[in-house]
């Protein structure tokens, strides 16, 4: 039992280290004259691993500095301060039969784009829960949601049975590291840096992701971490469709929706698609704010249309 459960783990392992020597050796070839460091450093940005809850910390105080939400005022108040303070773009936008506040990051803007995602995770990240949507897309078509706790980990889980195809290297090397074609990944990331990270490409569609953002006291951070940890360890498999959650089965949205405390009471129920997820977080009366992440080459008007 104990040779089987070590096997089990082992190949996260192996499967970092491939990716982190694929990734090098693809970085070294586009770019010969580039130094070892740089490659590091670039890769480390690819992957996005989160590296554990106390550097992340550090790392995430180092870069946005100390909390400065204002715990006399709601969420949203704080980030309408926030707002007017940083001269953000926003516009309000009626979801649930209430007006809710919509902040607009401009990503691939360089120093612009990390100011205001760094504001804005000084501000509330460590007081919210956010559901991180990527709306759907022509590489994509039913979208993808992930589950930001606290200033913590973002979660996610994304698989091949029934979905689009992964990227062809990533395939190639979870196929020979589990040993079968039906692959399933879930993940911890951090999304400050992931947002921070996006770059202006030609040759990749233009993103656009949407932050439903909902007050979360430190316990109820803590609740839903433990659900997220527990089901990271008993995963088996991913299906489009949802799955047996007593087999460790699920889609993406299944993974974050079912038997989640904190989305049940605010009434997001268990569900197996993104849209469906996005929609029923928009219709809650606890939705406190919208973060809209937004891509060069997304105007205005699309932004209002795809959430």
């Amino acid at each position: 039992m104990t040779h089987l459960k070590a096997r089990r783990w082992r190949w996260p392992v192996q499967l970092l280290v491939a990716l982190f020597v694929l990734c090098a050796l693809s970085v070294a070839q586009a770019a010969p004259k580039t130094s070892w460091g740089q490659i590091v450093r670039k890769v480390r940005r690819e992957l996005q691993v989160y590296r554990g809850r106390p550097l992340e910390r550090i790392s995430d105080r180092w870069a946005a500095g100390r909390s400065t939400f204002d715990p006399k005022a709601s969420v949203a108040k704080n980030l309408e301060k926030l707002v007017a303070q940083k001269k953000l773009q926003s516009y309000v936008a009626t979801l649930g039969g209430r007006k809710v506040l919509h902040v607009v990051v401009d990503l691939a803007k360089g120093k612009q784009s990390a100011q205001a995602l760094r504001a804005i995770h000084a501000r509330v990240a460590g007081q919210t829960i956010e559901l991180n949507y990527k709306a759907a897309s022509p590489t994509n078509t039913t979208g993808h949601v992930a589950v930001r706790v606290g200033s913590g980990a973002l979660y996610d889980l994304t698989g091949t049975r029934g979905a689009v195809e992964m990227p062809p290297l990533l395939t190639k090397v979870l196929t020979f590291l589990r040993g079968r074609s039906d692959l399933s990944f879930a993940r911890r990331r951090n999304l400050r840096r992931f947002m921070e990270s996006r770059k202006d490409r030609k040759d990749t569609h233009q993103g656009l992701y949407y932050g439903l953002l909902f007050a979360a006291t430190p316990q109820e951070q803590q609740t839903t971490r433990a659900v997220y940890e527990g089901r990271l360890k008993s995963l088996a498999g991913f299906a489009i469709g949802g799955g047996d959650s007593a087999k460790g089965i699920y889609s993406c949205a299944q993974f974050l929706s079912e038997k989640v405390p904190f989305f049940n009471e605010r009434g997001v129920q268990r569900t197996i698609g993104a849209r469906s997820m996005v929609s029923s977080c928009k219709s809650s009366q606890k939705l406190e704010a919208v973060i809209v992440y937004r891509m060069p080459g997304v105007d205005d008007a699309a932004i209002q249309q795809k959430l």
